[in-house]
């Protein structure tokens, strides 16, 4: 199985936020094809998503994800050219490719290296390094990291609904594909100056029984961080003491206790002000 270069690692962490999305509508687009088979719209949009899907993995040799992208994409075809018929059949193999391409995708993202077809041995490569992997994100100018095992999920910003009678780092909560979130704004949070203008994705973290997002400006790499490197910061910030460096940058390892204690219970309630 062969690694990402690590000048790649970016490129990684934006294929996989990208992808994650792309099959979500896809998804959401093919269950209202099951009630709205005669929808081209959905159909060229499916098909765009699987061929984005499709040339993105194969630019970084992923070529698992390529090769069922396409077959997905191909088994379209005849429905877009109208020789062939999108039946129940249709619609299910669909849906189990996107619930596949998902699997592969967040595979890809946590192993960080190309998927070659040995499920069980990448598998268990994921499990095994879990606790070395981490996820780099900026919140401001500071480049951040949170262990992998921690992070659920990263997506595009979606309509925040604010709500009253919260502390102000909390926008407001997401609704991510049914699930209610909570939205911090990070930035705010540790410095007391708002980012929600520049919040580029959403980081979804466990928290307790719940979930949290976390408004970030920027996803810099999924990548493998030895904790044992890491030094102690001089100034002891609140939201954690510890510094790693990558690529000679320095990565402040984030500690949710201390930054989200007081933003919400353990089933992710927010708690009052």
């Amino acid at each position: 199985m062969s690694m990402l270069p690590d000048d790649q690692s970016s490129l990684l962490a934006d294929f996989v936020v990208e992808s994650l999305e792309q099959l979500s509508a896809a998804e959401d687009s093919l269950l209202q094809l099951e009630e709205q088979p005669e929808r081209v719209d959905l159909i060229r949009g499916l098909m765009r998503s699987f061929h984005t899907i499709k040339g993105n993995s194969a630019y970084l040799g992923l070529r698992e994800i390529s090769d069922l992208a396409h077959r997905l994409e191909t088994l379209l075809e005849p429905v877009q050219q109208r020789t062939g018929s999108l039946d129940e059949g249709v619609i299910n193999e669909l849906l189990s490719g996107v619930d596949r391409l998902r699997a592969l995708v967040q595979r890809a993202a946590a192993a960080g290296q190309a998927t070659d077809g040995e499920a069980e041995t990448a598998a268990r490569e994921v499990v095994d390094g879990a606790e070395n992997r981490y996820l780099i994100f900026r919140v401001g100018s500071l480049e951040m990291a949170l262990p992998l095992k921690q992070v659920v999920e990263v997506t595009r910003p979606v309509p925040v609904t604010r709500l009253p009678y919260v502390p102000p780092h909390v926008a407001g909560v997401v609704n991510l594909r049914g699930l209610v979130v909570p939205l911090v704004d990070l930035e705010r949070r540790l410095w007391g100056t708002s980012g929600e203008g520049s919040i580029q994705h959403l980081v979804v973290v466990s928290w307790g029984r719940g979930r949290l997002a976390l408004g970030v400006q920027q996803v810099v790499a999924v990548t493998e961080l030895d904790e044992q490197e890491a030094y102690e910061s001089s100034g002891r910030d609140w939201y954690g003491t510890r510094v790693i460096l990558h690529r000679g940058t320095p990565v402040a390892l984030l500690e949710l206790e201390r930054v989200l204690g007081d933003t919400a219970g353990e089933g992710g309630r927010l708690r009052s002000v």
